[in-house]
């Protein structure tokens, strides 16, 4: 049998040290789960290979094996917890069976059919009384508020009669029918039979704190007295009822799957939980929220909005539970809910706690996010712990790559602006940026940016133009181009000496004599083209006409649809199944990423191209 915590091996050509060719059906699905944790449906071929397979041969200990890997990724899937006790019944192992309920109703606390499944076990087998009430009694208090609680009622009142404790049954029927659930009706129903059996007496229908239905001189008028109230409530309890009918009609899937669910059931729950939140019933509240992150239990969204529903009633306690139980059990793998745990954490003080949290997440979630490396480096400067977070930033930048490269080299360099005091270790980040991923134009774009925002501007920017397009240069000849456009432009706008501009306007037009060979830009002047001294309308279709065959120099400058942005660039941004969602512009930290923030020459830009 494999080893279901083995390290996968599949890429060495082999599965478990067996080679591919010798790799059975049930090797080859342990090797997809090993590299593939998540993978649910292979998961579920798998335990039912072990399953036949075991109907012939003694693999009770490989059963046990793969139900403990299985469920330590799926501890929802309540279907399975009671495979496993059944497994533990059929080796007649009594304690393991119990362990393995406890373990699971722990695991899935709101799960109607597997408490039901345990205490019908466990009534079966108890001779103690008191501890099988007991049993029932938890159950009741974890989902006796469930709309399909049903099953667990039944159970529970199947037990009292069969121990012939009529007050005990009456008093679960009084229980059940003040209790909006799909069954209420039914139930009542029940009851009324129940009273109106030949033999029953009045004291057989209600609590000893009731006695003061007891009062009247008969047995049929004390029995008319308690049906009286008894119907009173239950009405209540039908209108309770009917104004949850809706919401949970449009409850198609109340267990967990892996397969997503479709938005108007997503909006039911949004809008179900809204409307518990306005009754203001906490136990029904609490409830739902339970029976959501079943469900749901995939979406972070309502793992955050239960914490931020316990954290504004002051339930500080209840929110942390939430968190950590989302983050630790369910949602193990989702960056986005630890890096809210260790928000959490920290606005409520635990600083240690918060790290502790960070680390996992860099280390171990997520390594290599980027947003979550900026979210630990944000929290060690707000602990003042700078040399932290320098460290931080120095061991991202060894494993980045040029995709979230450029993001992390911005930030980094901002924060040596604003924070170390130090434009020089700025400038040693951009350049050693440029020398390791020198293809890429969105570095040197942002260095760029960051020199304008300081002095002696147009020597700074000059020499990373200069040092962009020469001949070491390695971006792409579009790149070149493009920034030859921008370069241009930027001493159009800065230069003190007209000289310097038409000096550079000789040598654009000495390296590119005619642009539209290079696929980019249609040679253009301003003595063939009369809509520069012409209409405004005119000069808009000049500046179409350049977003049309400029596509790269209009995005940088801003005149093309799709003008450039650093939250275009990693929009696209994900890690593996939980996309984080994009990392955030760096234009949101108050400056534009591209020149093209300055103002724009308009139909002017044409002026780069004098007759000849």
């Amino acid at each position: 049998m494999a080893d279901y915590n083995a390290s996968n091996d599949v890429a060495m050509g082999s599965s478990n040290g067996k080679p591919l060719a010798m790799m059975t059906e049930e090797d080859r699905l342990q090797s997809i789960v090993t590299a593939n944790p998540l993978d649910f449906d292979t998961w579920s071929k798998l335990i039912s290979t072990v399953e036949t397979s075991a109907l012939t041969k003694d693999r009770v200990g490989d059963l046990r094996r793969i139900y403990e890997a299985f469920l330590s990724e799926f501890p929802l899937c309540f279907g399975f917890w009671k495979k496993w006790a059944d497994l533990e019944l059929k080796e007649k192992n009594f304690d393991k069976v119990q362990e393995i309920y406890e373990r699971g109703v722990q695991a899935v606390s709101k799960s109607v059919d597997l408490w039901a499944h345990y205490c019908t076990w466990f009534a079966e087998r108890s001779e103690d009384l008191a501890a099988i009430r007991k049993l029932f009694e938890r159950a009741v208090s974890e989902v006796g508020l469930d709309w399909s609680s049903g099953l667990l009622w039944d159970r529970y009142i199947d037990f009292e009669k069969s121990q012939e404790e009529w007050n005990n049954v009456a008093l679960l029927y009084k229980r059940v029918t003040t209790t909006p659930t799909a069954k209420t009706d039914e139930y009542m129903a029940h009851f009324r039979h129940f009273a109106a059996f030949a033999g029953r007496t009045a004291e057989q229908l209600v609590s000893a704190d009731e006695s003061s239905l007891l009062s009247a001189e008969t047995d049929d008028l004390k029995k008319k007295n308690i049906m009286e109230v008894r119907e009173k409530d239950f009405a209540a309890t039908q209108e309770e009822v009917k104004i949850r009918q809706e919401y949970e009609a449009q409850i198609k899937r109340p267990y967990f799957h892996m397969k997503p669910l479709d938005e108007a059931q997503l909006n039911n729950w949004r809008n179900y939980l809204t409307f518990e939140e306005k009754i203001g019933k906490l136990d029904r509240i609490f409830m739902l929220y339970e029976r959501c992150l079943v469900a749901a239990a995939n979406y972070t969204e309502f793992w955050l909005r239960y914490a931020t529903y316990l954290e504004n009633r002051g339930d500080i306690e209840g929110a942390r539970r939430v968190l950590h139980r989302g983050s630790a059990v369910y949602l193990k793998r989702r960056p986005n809910l630890h890096l809210r745990f260790a928000e959490f954490e920290e606005s409520q003080g635990n600083v240690q706690a918060a790290r502790d949290t960070y680390d996992h997440l860099i280390s171990t979630v997520a390594p290599g996010l980027v947003e979550a490396v900026i979210k630990c480096i944000n929290f060690e400067r707000r602990q003042k712990n700078l040399d932290r977070a320098v460290n931080l930033y120095e061991n991202a930048l060894l494993t980045t790559d040029s995709k979230t490269g450029p993001y992390l080299v911005m930030h980094y360099a901002r924060f040596c602006r604003l924070f170390l005091n130090s434009v020089e270790k700025g400038r040693e980040v951009f350049n050693g940026a440029m020398e390791r991923f020198p293809e890429n134009k969105n570095i040197v774009l942002a260095y760029i940016n960051f020199e304008q925002q300081g002095s002696d501007v147009e020597s700074k920017v000059s020499a990373i133009f200069e040092r962009s397009i020469g001949e070491q240069s390695k971006l792409s000849e579009d790149d070149k181009l493009e920034l030859w456009t921008l370069y241009l432009e930027f001493l159009s706008d800065r230069a003190n000496s007209i000289n310097d501009l038409r000096q550079l306007q000789v040598r654009f037009r000495s390296t590119y004599p005619d642009p539209s060979k290079k696929g980019t830009l249609r040679k253009r002047t301003l003595e063939s083209d009369d809509s520069y001294q012409g209409s405004a309308a005119k000069q808009a279709r000049t500046q179409q006409y350049q977003a049309a065959n400029y596509p790269a120099a209009a995005a940088a400058t801003g005149t093309g649809a799709d003008a450039y942005s650093y939250a275009n660039y990693y929009a696209g941004y994900q890690t593996g199944a939980d996309a984080y969602g994009q990392q955030p512009a760096y234009g949101g930290y108050g400056a534009a990423a591209a020149y093209g923030a300055y103002p724009q020459a308009g139909a002017g830009t044409y002026s780069y191209y004098p007759s000849q």
